[in-house]
């Protein structure tokens, strides 16, 4: 969009430009003008009323509305943290040992530390209540309450010890089945306050602990299952429940009650030591993952050896909470056990308290905040009290404190552990999909192959071996640690920066330009009218920007330049910013720039002073774009920059993080801080290989910094349409945090655009406002959480001011809103991460490898490796393959596009295999690779020279796969328009014309050159060393390569067609490895006209051809993209058009195995049997 002294926009399209439209539109479905959220708001509410008019229901019942979820939580702010504690439970204790390790002044210490902190007196106690007996018959047999209570009310001391001894480490008093019950009843009661809303969170400190307690077992201390008793009363309410056991013994008896369960989660960390460690045997393995109905839902994660922070916090980010996101639950439940800490005798491992405080912060993003917490073991007293302590603070709402040292990479042993429990999910978690795959049948397994050699399943009924002796400095280091104190609460939780004032700035000649006053006056009128203004400490917003804040990062030519507009008439204002790239200027405009710097700069101080904890910062013009010496995209000063650049030479600061999540690339932010070691820049931005605004390569993955910046720049460029919720989640937990931690930040600055929220008419992409909340709660883990969240880009008043609102939610401690169930990340955000994984990993091993796991059924992979007679092979591959594979780059990072596939090895053959039964073989799953770059990047920015005449002849399916999403529109789950270029305009192209071989050609070259069709001339230093290696003309050696498939030229031929707007095609593959999962047509074939299963939309449909299932695409509610990521069905037909879909291989498929899908659709679509006897045009 052009406005007179706007400049350009910066998505190189906006509200003026023409729609794109799809290369495979027919009568049947047209293109739909982009549409704001507001608008789409009204269509869907007015749709759904009249469908429910029509079927006679009340129209309030059938509404939809996407930002329902957001409307729900302005009302909603962080309840009141429930306390469970009662000194009857100190009466459980061994009569024949005073020193035995679970003793009652273990409730005793946690709380008076508590107290002591006044943690207590903020919470709202909860009267502790026994368990019915009704109650324990959730998960206990009637027998085995009777036997405890006979036990406690009829036994003598010696009589009590006869029958402990008979049971696995536990001991009997008189008043155990007291305690017992009160303990299972506490958490019931807290449970059932937590759903009812009475209160936000709760922590039971209660004993007996009961996570080993079987349903007809006494065991591990343990008598009733607390946690299994109130997931199971939660799950009979209808709730599905999230169970998360840290304890470092495995929880035996809560997976038992739950691994055939389909609304319960379990997870599991805990020490395994090839199962030696307590309670022994294989329950606790990685391969135990459910069965039945719950299959999928029980997750080990077996630690061989001692952990750290960092191994917990890589068992968060790359497992844990991507599951919890997938399973969505209504309420988290947690075995709080804290014998992983650091100096506990049974434990022996190296976790710091104050981790403690980040797993639950994180885990209080899901569910609402629903968090019910109940201690089960923890025997060093100091360390137990200490993590009890953080972790009620955290439910409290304090942020976590910073770990006590930048965090190393997780260990090798525990990195092995997370690809072990990804192989044996793989088949059932959607978010493990896109993980890259090998064959156990193939030579490279033995270097990939999970380890699926384990103890059998009988759990031998002693401990197999004694604890492992604890570090012999783990006391001291612990109470170094307990030495710090902890610093005091900041006076407010969040300071507002913003002024009015700001809105003068203006573009004189375009009101309605995107950049305009109406996105402050949005954002503060929600603000206000969610009440959230009032609870922030509102700056002055009187402070500009002095010079020396300026200088550096701006060069003082440019401050200079700024700051005489104030003395320009508007007509040479219009001149001046017509000099820039997508800039207005007003006379205020200088001034309004001040006070966005300023009041960033002011929020930095509150924060860095301790008045506020966070800062929440309103401010236009934006600034993320603004070069050292040039205004740039709207921008002016650059406001975040200013404001890093201030905290580190006014405050000290050594490491100053800024998240960039505006849809743009923050091209001046990187430019200011490439060199620099002090500021760790990160985006996440639509780059689509550099065809997006700003249109460079500076913001690709490989852009990773230089000199003492190296490592310090994170660009995390998608490069397709409709990036949303998965993905931006996705990014977090792989790429944001992991390095976060690393980093260990002393102030964390986002640059908070949100115009990547649905319905923003530059971005395109689909992030609901309430991620931006999540995004929001996961940063304030890092420094303290002191977060200063400063306004960027998003066009959408609607869109802006949900997302900003979302975002002071979150900084002010208000739960998050609960997400729906998250699909697995689509392909090209897959590779987006392999890519910045591969490039990140020198700098930031923390980084999550993209892993391969075996693609086929553990089961199927362990007789392979028994009939290989490979029995003592590990998961980890030989000291010769480690260096083979050095040579080559990491294993984990399959060959790039653009190289040819390898030559198989010529092995000598080995003795012929006894057969297997044969086994259904699961959906292959394409390997990860890393983003095909665009391919000037490579050869030196290969250029078509000014006067080329015809362009490429029609792209083959290679060429259309290299140039991945550019090349390839028109799915279900993109946008449905032609591929444009920097302009964004989507006028149809003529089809281009063959060329011609050259005059000078020799007949080789010029039978190539009419082979491969390449452009009409060539001018490249590519071209000229080609030309000089084959001794062929340069127009020659390109088209040799072509010809010889070349997929690297081909990609960028591809995407100079996109460029120059001459590409309107959509090439289908002739082939699909998934075109098995196609089922044979249900009886009575297909109906053509039935509506969307889940919303009874008529339009846009789409059939499943696995199940016939009806849904709609993307352009209505996008049901068919949910049943596709819930069930895994790829393979979809368009009822529209006929053609059919594969969402993994990401393409339309042409082929014969689809010919009765398609004339059973044309047959009920039209009344006539399918011309010709093909599959038709797909």
């Amino acid at each position: 969009m052009t406005s007179r002294g706007g400049g350009r926009t910066p998505s190189g399209g906006g509200a003026e430009s023409r729609p794109r439209r799809s290369p495979r539109l027919t009568p049947t479905a047209t293109a739909q003008p982009r549409i704001n959220v507001q608008q789409l708001r009204k269509q869907k509410k007015a749709a759904a009323a009249a469908a429910a008019a029509a079927a006679g229901a009340s129209p309030k019942a059938a509404v939809f509305d996407p930002l329902a979820p957001c409307d729900a939580a302005a009302e909603v702010r962080r309840g009141a943290t429930g306390l469970m504690y009662d000194e009857r439970m100190l009466k459980h204790r061994c009569l024949w040992d005073d020193d035995f390790p679970e003793g009652p002044d273990r409730l005793q210490v946690i709380f008076d530390k508590c107290s002591q902190l006044g943690l207590v007196d903020r919470c709202q106690r909860v009267p502790a209540r026994p368990a019915t007996e009704e109650e324990l018959q959730l998960c206990h047999s009637p027998e085995h309450i009777q036997r405890l209570r006979q036990l406690c009310e009829r036994g003598e001391p010696q009589q009590l010890r006869q029958e402990a001894d008979k049971h696995d480490s536990v001991y009997l008093h008189p008043a155990t089945f007291q305690c017992a019950a009160l303990a299972a009843g506490s958490a019931l009661e807290l449970t059932d306050q937590v759903l009812d809303g009475k209160l936000q969170n709760g922590f039971a400190i209660v004993r007996p602990p009961g996570h080993h307690a079987e349903p007809d077992e006494f065991s591990g201390y343990c008598f009733f299952n607390n946690v299994a008793l109130a997931a199971r009363h939660a799950a009979n309410r209808g709730k599905r429940v999230l169970i998360v056991d840290w304890d470092v013994h495995h929880g035996q008896g809560t997976q038992e009650m739950f691994y055939f369960d389909q609304s319960v989660l379990y997870f599991s960390v805990h020490r395994y030591d090839g199962g030696a460690y307590w309670p022994g045997g294989g329950a606790g393995h990685w391969e135990r993952s459910g069965a039945g109905a719950g299959a999928g839902l029980n997750w080990n994660v077996p630690l061989d050896g001692s952990a750290t922070d960092s191994d917990l916090m890589a068992v968060w980010h790359r497992l844990l909470l991507p599951a919890a996101y997938q399973f969505a639950p209504d309420l988290v439940i947690v075995s709080a056990g804290f014998d992983m800490a650091l100096g506990d005798p049974k434990g022996c491992m190296a976790v710091t308290p104050a981790c403690f405080a980040h797993l639950t912060h994180a885990l209080l993003a899901l569910s609402a905040g629903r968090l019910v917490a109940v201690l089960e073991g923890g025997y060093c007293r100091p360390a137990l009290a200490a993590a009890a302590a953080h972790t009620l603070a955290t439910l409290l709402g304090e942020p976590p404190p910073p770990l006590p040292a930048s965090l190393p990479p997780p260990s090798e042993s525990v990195s092995t552990t997370i690809r072990h429990v990804m192989c044996a999910h793989r088949a059932t978690s959607p978010f493990l999909g896109r993980h890259g795959t090998f064959s156990a049948s193939a030579d490279e397994w033995a270097v990939s192959a999970p380890d699926c050699h384990w103890p059998p399943p009988a759990r031998p009924p002693r401990p197999v071996g004694p604890n492992p002796e604890p570090p012999p400095d783990a006391l001291e280091r612990l109470n170094r640690l307990l030495l710090v104190s902890r610093p005091l609460p900041p006076a407010h939780r969040v300071c507002l920066a913003t002024n009015e004032d700001m809105m003068r700035h203006r573009n004189v000649d375009d009101p309605d330009h995107p950049e305009r006053p109406a996105r402050l006056q949005s954002i503060l009128t929600r603000l206000s009218a969610w009440g959230l203004s009032d609870r922030c400490l509102r700056t002055p917003g009187q402070l500009r920007a002095a010079p020396e804040q300026l200088v550096p990062p701006h060069e003082p030519a440019h401050v200079a330049a700024l700051s005489d507009t104030e003395q320009l008439s508007q007509s040479e204002l219009d001149r001046l910013a017509d000099r820039f790239n997508s800039v207005f200027l007003c006379p205020e405009s200088y001034d309004c720039a001040l006070l966005a710097a300023g009041c960033v700069v002011e929020a930095v101080d509150s924060v860095l002073s301790g008045e506020s904890g966070s800062g929440l910062c309103v401010v236009r013009p934006p600034g993320h774009h603004a070069e050292p010496d040039t205004p740039h995209g709207f921008c002016l000063f650059n406001n975040v920059a200013v404001a890093a650049r201030h905290a580190v030479s006014a405050h000290g600061l050594r490491r100053v993080m800024i998240l960039d999540w505006d849809v743009h690339h923050g091209n001046g932010i990187q430019h200011m801080f490439y060199e620099d070691s002090d500021v760790l820049y990160m985006s996440l931005h639509r780059h689509d290989f550099g065809f997006f605004f700003p249109m460079s390569d500076d913001g690709d993955h490989d852009r990773v910094g230089s000199g003492p910046g190296a490592g310090f720049n994170v660009n995390v460029p998608w490069n397709r349409a409709r990036m949303g919720a998965a993905e931006y989640l996705a990014a977090l937990l792989t790429v944001v945090l992991p390095v976060g931690y690393q980093f260990s930040p002393e102030l964390v600055l986002v640059s908070a655009g949100f115009d990547a929220a649905r319905g923003d008419p530059l971005g395109g992409y689909l992030v609901p406002p309430e991620v931006y909340g999540h995004l929001t709660h996961h940063l304030t883990a890092l420094a303290g959480g002191r977060v200063v969240v400063a306004l960027e880009g998003g066009y959408n008043l609607t869109s802006i001011s949900y997302s900003m609102a979302m975002c002071a939610r979150a900084l002010l401690g208000d739960p998050a809103v609960q997400l729906p169930p998250l699909p697995a990340v689509n392909e090209s955000a897959a590779r987006t991460l392999c890519s910045v994984a591969h490039s990140q990993r020198p700098f930031w091993p923390a980084v999550a490898e993209p892993y391969r796991l075996a693609k086929e059924p553990l089961d199927v992979v362990r007789r392979i490796i028994e009939q290989r007679g490979d029995a003592a092979v590990t998961a980890e591959p030989t000291t010769a393959a480690a260096e083979e594979a050095e040579k080559d780059g990491p294993p984990v990072l399959p060959r790039t596009a653009w190289q040819p596939e390898p030559e198989p090895e010529t092995k000598a053959q080995p003795e012929p295999e006894p057969k297997m039964e044969p086994e259904p073989e699961p959906e292959p799953q394409p390997e990860l690779q890393p983003e095909p770059e665009p391919l000037e990047r490579l050869v030196d920015r290969l250029t078509l020279a000014e006067d080329q005449g015809t362009g490429a002849a029609a792209a083959v399916p290679e060429t259309a796969a290299a140039a991945g999403d550019l090349a390839v529109e028109g799915s279900p789950e993109r946008d449905a328009k032609p591929v444009t270029g920097p302009a964004g305009e989507g006028e149809k192209a003529t089809p281009p014309e063959k060329g011609q071989p050259g005059k000078d050609a020799t007949p080789a070259e010029g039978q190539a050159e009419k082979a491969a069709a390449p452009p009409a001339t060539v001018k490249s230093a590519w071209a000229e060393r080609a030309a000089e290696a084959s001794g062929l003309s340069e127009q020659g050696a390109v088209a040799a390569a072509l010809a010889a498939g070349d997929a690297a030229l081909q990609q960028f031929l591809v995407l100079e067609e996109i460029s120059n707007q001459n590409m309107y095609a959509v090439v289908p593959l002739l082939d699909c490895p998934h075109l098995c999962t196609v089922a044979d047509l249900p009886v009575g074939g297909i109906n053509a006209s039935a509506p969307c299963a889940d919303c009874g939309d008529s339009q846009e449909n789409w059939v499943c051809l696995t199940c016939y299932q009806v849904c709609c695409g993307r352009y209505r509610s996008c049901h068919m993209l949910d049943h596709g990521a819930v069930t895994g069905h790829c393979m979809v037909l368009s009822l529209a058009d006929l053609s059919v879909w594969c969402y993994v291989c990401e393409n339309y498929i042409h082929h014969e195995r689809l010919t009765a899908a398609k004339r059973s659709a044309h047959h009920s679509k039209f009344g006539v049997d399918m011309p010709g006897g093909d599959a038709g045009h797909a």
